[in-house]
């Protein structure tokens, strides 16, 4: 899409605003960078050649950013708290691995990090942030519960958990037909499973939900055009992968690492650029992570590998 001289003095003062940039300093940049895109055009040359000759709005900011003047900006509590959040969880990770050779499951300490960003920065309902909170809750259960009884199976019907926050936060009066449905097929799965132990061919019980969700749309199948977007089929593999792995290897602990590759296929189809890589790394830091400290009891030394983050934001840098 081309730049014109609007959208670029637009997105200079954005990025300016962004960062905190005084209003007397960003208008003055934005007027000195308007006389030079005037003084470029005069000379005859073309949006795309002005654009390359003052640099992205991005590149601008970080050549002046160390001259400008800055709003001073008071932190809320919330905010410190989401700021030190790092050095809290490592501290509790290095006192109980140190301490009491806790490295595994202490380690989930660390999902503080994103618990509290999401709870002090959503605005939304009560059930947009359980919905949000569900996975780590539901996650951090699952080990914990796991990791202490040995008992994996059934206990990842946790994760049933999500679905049941994200139907309470639909509009539509179907939601509590859905919610039926899974209260009913759980019950149902659990008696099967407990009284005749046969955990296999139950799952067919949570079918109807599955076919109810799909007919109204919340789901959506692609027979045609899935290899462009096959989020579908990798949804499906992993989900094989983990029961399978877990029935036949009893590896139930550490194989929900495999859910990971659905956010990581969905952010290399969906963004673009090198950024991608970037979102990308937290999940491959964790997986990293949990990998060395359970198969090579690396606990005190696998945290390195979430400095994997900052190195490749360094390495990527600005596009």
């Amino acid at each position: 899409m081309k730049m014109t001289k609007n959208d670029y003095l637009e997105l200079l003062g954005e990025v300016l605003r962004q960062n905190s940039v005084s209003g007397e300093e960003r208008l003055e940049i934005l007027e000195d960078y308007e006389e030079l895109y005037d003084g470029y055009k005069e000379l005859g040359m073309s949006d795309k050649e002005i654009k390359e000759k003052l640099g992205s709005p991005y590149n601008v900011f970080a050549s002046l950013k160390g001259t400008m003047r800055y709003e001073k900006r008071i932190t809320k509590p919330k905010e410190k708290f989401i700021a030190v959040s790092p050095f809290i969880a490592l501290l509790i990770f290095f006192i109980f691995g140190f301490g009491y050779d806790l490295w595994h499951p202490t380690w989930l300490v660390f999902f503080l990090i994103p618990m509290s960003a999401i709870v002090f920065s959503m605005k939304e309902g009560i059930w947009s942030l359980m919905t949000a909170l569900s996975p780590f809750i539901a996650t951090a259960f699952f080990i914990l519960f796991g990791y202490y009884t040995g008992v994996y199976n059934p206990t990842w019907m946790i994760f049933l958990l999500i679905l049941v926050f994200a139907f309470l936060t639909m509009d539509e009066k179907r939601k509590y037909l859905y919610l039926a449905l899974l209260l009913i097929s759980s019950a149902l799965y659990l008696w099967i499973g407990v009284t005749y132990k046969v955990y296999g061919i139950s799952l067919l019980l949570f079918l109807p939900l599955i076919v109810l969700l799909t007919y109204y749309g919340h789901v959506e199948v692609k027979l045609i055009g899935t290899y462009r977007k096959p989020i579908g089929y990798v949804i499906i593999a992993t989900i094989v992968v983990y029961f399978l792995g877990g029935y036949l290897y009893d590896l139930w602990d550490v194989l929900w690492l495999v859910f990971l590759i659905i956010p990581v296929v969905a952010i290399y189809i969906g963004e673009k650029g090198r950024s991608k890589y970037l979102a990308m790394t937290p999940f491959v830091s964790v997986t990293i992570f949990f990998l060395l400290g359970y198969f090579l009891d690396l606990w005190q030394f696998s945290w390195l590998a979430f400095l994997l983050i900052p190195v490749v934001a360094i390495l990527i840098g600005d596009e």
